[in-house]
């Protein structure tokens, strides 16, 4: 059985801010999903999963430690959970699904080893909460050269250059670059949530009011955890820097 991968715009432009406003380091974060979400039923095609990404949780700005990933991980579900008791929800299943990351340096297109470890991690926590072991994690890796196609806006309906591939757990698919050197194959294809949205919200119009909300002077501010920590005990309760949320990113979508 194959994953289709499907993003809510909000988490795609939270990846492309968090890239934006740290363009000179690498940027990690957790991605919130779920295979059957609020008022849907799952409705898988042929063999098909459907995986849908519905929010971007930034977590740093530098090559993460362990301490701030486990932090980052037990907040973000304890905000999970915080959301399922005031929406009267039990029986929601967002959950965190994956990572996403972008790398320091223009053209380094690898996934390095702590991402996959971290990733094992997710994997490891559903198998023990669900004890299921088919769940299967993704990572979205945020591409140096698709992301200045996506801010020249040369994003297409299907979604090339939207900016980031993805990857999953394990990483049993593997390719032979031109250097004779394993590397990740992009074993998914992604689309916009159907049905989050209107029939003009596709990857080149939703890349576009990205894009120019990355190239504004000021961009779009996203805030991560690193940031909260950063402004120490008043950092973490200061309301306009809510990393949990990041309700600015809303704002692009009423331009």
């Amino acid at each position: 059985m194959t994953q289709t991968i499907q993003f809510d715009k909000t988490a795609y432009a939270k990846m492309m801010l968090h890239a934006t406003v740290n363009s000179t380091t690498a940027i990690h974060g957790i991605l919130v999903g779920s295979s059957n979400p609020k008022g849907q039923e799952q409705q898988p095609q042929g063999n098909d999963d459907v995986l849908i990404v519905l929010d971007a949780i930034p977590i740093c700005h530098s090559i993460p430690t362990k301490p701030i990933v486990d932090m980052g991980l037990r907040l973000t579900q304890a905000h999970l959970d915080h959301n399922k008791i005031i929406d009267n929800n039990s029986s929601s299943h967002d959950k965190i699904i994956g990572w996403y990351t972008a790398n320091e340096r223009t053209g380094d297109t690898k996934i390095y080893p702590m991402v996959w470890k971290i990733l094992e991690s997710i994997q490891s926590f559903h198998t023990d909460q669900e004890k299921t072991k088919t769940f299967i994690p993704i990572v979205a890796r945020i591409d140096s050269e698709s992301f200045e196609k996506m801010l020249e806006k040369k994003c297409n309906v299907d979604g090339d250059f939207k900016g980031f591939h993805v990857y999953e757990l394990p990483k049993t698919v593997l390719a032979q670059d031109k250097n004779g050197e394993e590397e990740e194959e992009k074993v998914k294809c992604e689309c916009l949530q159907e049905g989050a949205a209107g029939a003009s919200d596709n990857w080149k119009n939703v890349s576009a009011l990205v894009a120019d909300a990355c190239l504004e002077d000021p961009p779009v501010v996203v805030y991560d955890f690193e940031n909260q920590l950063e402004g120490k005990v008043s950092g973490l309760n200061k309301m306009d820097c809510d990393w949990l949320r990041n309700s600015q990113v809303n704002k692009i979508w009423e331009k």
